[in-house]
């Protein structure tokens, strides 16, 4: 990661990008879910803050999280 852009936006930027393109998946071929899986317990704190879920939230040391297509739209009216 080039640490000289973090804090831009950009991140934030690609995810809503996407999120709008699950949305758009979904009505074509019912995308049920995003899964992304955080590079450290960091990355998965950003992602949490996002409206991602971890698979096991009991568990920090769990990076795999999901984000339901039915809760995009919340998502990225919150990030807007």
């Amino acid at each position: 990661m080039d640490k000289s852009v973090v804090g831009l936006g950009i991140g934030t930027a690609l995810v809503r990008h996407v999120l709008a393109t699950a949305v758009e998946l979904n009505e074509k071929a019912a995308c049920k879910a995003v899964v992304v899986v955080a590079l450290h317990g960091n990355a998965r704190s950003w992602w949490e803050h996002l409206g991602f879920t971890p698979f096991d939230p009991e568990d920090p040391a769990c990076l795999d999280l999901y984000l339901l297509t039915s809760d995009v739209k919340a998502t990225l009216a919150r990030e807007a």
